[in-house]
């Protein structure tokens, strides 16, 4: 089994690494993400109120806050069971930038 090693990962705040095997016939058998560090963003998460959510997780990676920010929108918009209007569809793209 052939191994492919991607260390380090360069576009990942901390230090990561991907290794992937493949198989005789060159196609992906296994395939394993290696991130060594705790940030601990979600222990600090714990306890707080969902509208809070949005602005504490953009700061957990410098890289794509903007990606943190909408999921965590979207997240929230799932577990509260409300549903999307044009308008706040609109809000959620724009006011980030």
């Amino acid at each position: 089994m052939n191994r492919i090693t991607i260390d380090p990962i360069t576009r990942l705040e901390g230090h990561g690494k991907i290794e992937i095997f493949l198989n005789e016939n060159g196609e992906v058998e296994q395939s394993y993400l290696q991130v060594s560090e705790l940030r601990g963003f979600e222990k600090f998460c714990e306890g707080r109120k969902a509208e809070d959510m949005p602005q504490l997780t953009s700061r957990i990676c410098g890289v794509c806050p903007v990606e943190h920010t909408l999921h965590s929108h979207n997240f929230c918009y799932q577990q509260l069971q409300y549903g999307y209007h044009q308008e706040q569809i609109f809000l959620l793209f724009v006011l980030p930038f």
